[in-house]
């Protein structure tokens, strides 16, 4: 198989469609369709694998299809499996869990991700490590188990301290490791915690390079929001309030932090700040109810839910109690397609391993088949002249002692005219194996050098040695 990374036209398109997606271009699908197109007339496997593995990557960064999402990331799996892409598939499970967990199917999650785990073993990318374990760590967290939670957050920031300090993201990454640590920590009652790794997040911040993004100002404010809250400290609750909604504002990937808003306004509504949760519910439910992602309209209901409950409205609770049920509803249906969708892909993965498996031992069969002599059943000359060549430059190369011994069947053209052909061959079958026996008993090596001779290798024996055997 050609690999056509090295062809000059798709190295331009790899480096389009990296610029393109950074800037969130949709013209990033007309660059990978080229890219696929190249591959699927080359059948290059592992560009195919590559194309379809960002295309669905494309479709989820821009919220655009989730149909087609999962449908190019089917296709990425199958061929990054065939081409042993092991970072690139890594990713792709992790995506297949990502979407599992946002539907609340926790156990086709986990799976996911500890194949991702395995699958990356052995790949030295700490990015993708860190990425991963944090991910498991939010199946915890949405399990309400903070302490198992946090354990896998704690490696994920362990992972991503091991990843390059140049990379512009590396400042974001670890702050949100730190957000979901100190959040976690809340949950469990540990202030103090909480507070250490909002220090972490300031030291950050305080770097000369480090550069805000509303991606990032969400999570801050909202974790200071609710360390200021159980401080009772009225001037920052209402600083990081502020900074909350501005950073809601401008944050155009609410997707990313639905549960955390979920979460957060959760807590506000404990501590009875109505206000500011009714702002946040007005700010978010335009752009959530217009979506078509099922995950955010229901953590929207729960939020309506909670601070109508709160608020004393039965009316208003009873109506989004309703709406959450018909969300329950459909989400069912999407659960049970990504359940099915997940069983493919371990049907795929399993026919894939037959497959290879079968494809495995018919190349061991053809290799022992070429190396084997049809009559006798004994090595045959050429996997002799291999041995040969071998044993030779190993015994050079360590100053060892090395002979052969070329062995033939005394009168063995007049037995083998006299009984015939079928004689002859059991005659040549007997002493080939009796041979073979003596060899493999004494670690020598036999094979059949053609008609009736055969040749014993002599591998680190002398002279001496070599006349006892003889």
């Amino acid at each position: 198989m050609n690999n056509y990374f090295n062809d000059e036209r798709v190295q331009e398109l790899v480096k389009t469609m990296f610029e393109e997606k950074t800037s969130l271009s949709e013209h990033v699908f007309v660059t990978l369709n080229e890219m696929l197109n190249i591959a699927e007339d080359n059948n290059d496997e592992r560009l195919m694998g590559f194309a379809h593995y960002h295309l669905a990557d494309s479709l989820y960064a821009l919220e655009i299809d989730y149909g087609r999402f999962r449908s190019h990331l089917g296709k990425a799996i199958n061929y990054l499996q065939r081409s042993n892409d092991e970072e690139l598939l890594a990713r792709a499970y992790n995506y297949v869990a990502i979407e599992a967990l946002n539907n609340g199917i926790f156990d086709v999650a986990y799976y996911y991700f500890m194949n991702a785990l395995r699958t990356c073993e052995n790949v030295e990318n700490d990015y993708l490590k860190s990425v991963i374990n944090n991910n498991i760590g939010q199946i915890y967290a949405r399990l309400r188990n903070p302490e198992r939670a946090i354990e896998y957050v704690k490696l994920s920031s362990i992972l991503q301290e091991r990843c390059s300090k140049d990379d512009i993201y590396f400042n974001q990454n670890m702050i949100v490791g730190y957000f979901s640590e100190g959040v976690l920590n809340i949950e469990m009652g540990k202030l103090d915690e909480a507070k250490k790794c909002d220090e972490k997040i300031r030291e950050f911040e305080n770097k000369p390079d480090y550069e805000g993004a509303p991606s990032i100002a969400l999570p801050i404010a909202s974790l200071r929001l609710q360390i200021a809250i159980l401080d009772d400290n009225k001037e920052d609750i209402e600083k990081w309030s502020n900074e909350f909604i501005v950073a809601l504002s401008e944050n155009h990937r609410l997707f990313d932090f639905a549960t955390d808003i979920k979460d957060l306004c959760l807590f506000l509504i404990k501590h009875d700040y109505l206000d500011l949760t009714k702002k946040i519910i007005d700010d978010i439910s335009k752009p959530i109810e217009s979506s078509t992602v099922i995950l955010m309209q229901r953590e929207l209901s729960s939020i309506k839910i909670a601070y109508f409950e709160k608020a004393g409205d039965k009316s208003e609770m009873v109506k989004n109690l309703q709406n959450h049920y018909a969300l329950i509803l459909e989400q069912e249906t999407e659960q049970n397609r990504i359940y099915q969708y997940s069983i493919d892909l371990i049907n795929s993965t399993e026919e894939l391993r037959i497959e290879q498996n079968r494809v495995r031992e018919e190349n061991i069969a053809l290799q022992h088949q070429a190396q084997t002599d049809s009559l006798t059943g004994i090595p045959n000359r050429l996997l002799m002249d291999k041995t040969l060549d071998d044993t030779f430059n190993d015994s050079l190369k360590n100053d060892a002692y090395f002979g052969i011994d070329i062995l033939d069947i005394n009168r063995f053209k007049q037995y083998n005219d006299t009984y015939g052909h079928q004689e002859g061959d059991k005659c040549l079958r007997k002493v080939a194996q009796k041979l073979y026996e003596i060899a493999k008993e004494e670690k020598l090596y036999c094979a059949r050098y053609g008609g009736d001779e055969f040749i014993i290798i002599f591998d680190n024996r002398n002279d001496d040695e070599i006349k006892k055997f003889i």
